[in-house]
């Protein structure tokens, strides 16, 4: 598990989601979640890799409270 980097791994995450959602409405588009984690809580974006290739994603959010 590795903190997410954009250059690095967008395209493999943006590939997995469309894959595994299969998102259809616009404001699902997995870039735009991306750009948004990243804007609001980036350091809280991580990825699951298999040697280089992301194989899983992990989006935390902290309220002040509880992770």
């Amino acid at each position: 598990i590795l903190p997410y980097n954009n250059h690095s791994h967008r395209d493999m995450v943006i590939s997995l989601w469309n894959e595994v959602f299969n998102y259809t409405s616009p404001q699902a588009k997995s870039e735009l979640i991306i750009d948004k984690k990243i804007h609001h809580e980036g350091g809280l974006f991580f990825v699951m890799v298999d040697g280089t290739e992301v194989i899983g994603t992990i989006l935390t959010r902290y309220d002040g409270h509880r992770g």
